[in-house]
């Protein structure tokens, strides 16, 4: 083999070249980054072909498609919904979120499911998740999801104030006397 073709099809359109890796040597991962993939707003489902030293090409491999991850904040809470990994069994899927620098496991899901609600959340802070599927056939493969950030808000407005009393208490100082709540 001479190289490989990376294919890619957007929201089922038709497959499209996106990459030309070399062929290195034996072994089970080549890298390729494909920097076009809008993966915030589009399904991406990728194939590979093998093309050898006199030009002929390989039948396509299965198609993978990586989980494309969407959150919506809302009161107090980030919301998260996804399209499952297509491409191996998973058998395990958990949604990660990124504090102090580091990923974190929140939450282990069933594979069948497509959402999750964050509620250890604060107003205003912009909170980082993916979400991690781990193939069921023993081989160790993996696929993170894209990367999205969220800021949830806080719609509740604190209690009124009882204001107790405003007096003069000097010629340019003023007491304000109220109830904490």
């Amino acid at each position: 083999t001479k190289e490989y073709y990376i294919y890619r099809s957007v929201n089922n359109g038709l497959y499209k070249i996106v990459d030309t890796v070399k062929h290195t040597g034996k072994g089970m991962t080549l890298f390729s980054y494909d920097n076009t993939a809008n993966t915030t707003m589009n399904t991406n489902a990728y194939k590979v072909v093998a093309v050898d030293t006199c030009g002929n090409i390989s039948s396509y491999s299965s198609v993978h498609t990586p989980v494309l991850l969407t959150g919506t904040a809302g009161n107090l809470v980030c919301n998260l919904k996804w399209k499952n990994y297509s491409g191996y069994t998973i058998d395990t899927q958990i949604v990660q979120k990124l504090i102090g620098g580091s990923w974190n496991n929140l939450s282990f899901t069933k594979i069948t499911d497509t959402t999750y609600s964050d509620k250890l959340v604060s107003c205003n802070v912009t909170y980082y998740y993916r979400i991690l599927s781990k193939e069921s056939g023993g081989n160790g493969q993996f696929s993170y999801s894209d990367t999205i950030k969220v800021t949830p808000f806080d719609t509740i407005k604190p209690k009124q104030v009882n204001l107790i009393s405003a007096s003069v208490a000097s010629g340019t100082s003023i007491d304000v006397t109220f109830d904490k709540v």
